[in-house]
């Protein structure tokens, strides 16, 4: 979750640093500009991502609301830049979504230049 939209919906910045989850990618979306996180179907694909840190039980809810039921929150094994493995919890795309799911990788760096704005501006999120 990039930064505006996470500021957006708990109402503030948590700690973030970056982590690798092994056997996810993160795929397109038919019709969508956010992409899943879903299970590598040959377990050798990894995704990076950002792992945030110290949030509440309300912030966490608001993120459960945020996410609906398109997602579902699992836990995970990220790993940090140091090597070290640690117990996290992911949005992964839920089963009955399933079928939007692209066979092409999602790119941030694309998300970030294309569609950031205008996700922020649709989902009515202001950082």
């Amino acid at each position: 979750m990039f930064e505006p939209v996470i500021k957006a919906v708990i109402g503030r910045f948590p700690r973030a640093e970056q982590a690798i989850v092994r056997g996810y990618q993160c795929l397109r979306l038919r019709g969508q500009e956010f992409p899943a996180l879903c299970p590598a179907i040959d377990g050798t694909h990894q995704t990076v991502g950002v792992l945030y840190s110290n949030i509440s039980k309300v912030e966490l809810e608001r993120l459960d609301e945020f996410e609906n039921d398109f997602y579902v929150r699992l836990p995970i094994l990220a790993e940090l830049n140091s090597g070290q493995l640690v117990r996290a919890e992911a949005y992964l795309i839920s089963d009955h979504q399933c079928d939007l799911l692209d066979t092409e990788e999602w790119v941030a760096e694309e998300f970030l230049n294309n569609g950031l704005q205008q996700f922020l501006k649709k989902h009515h999120l202001h950082s």
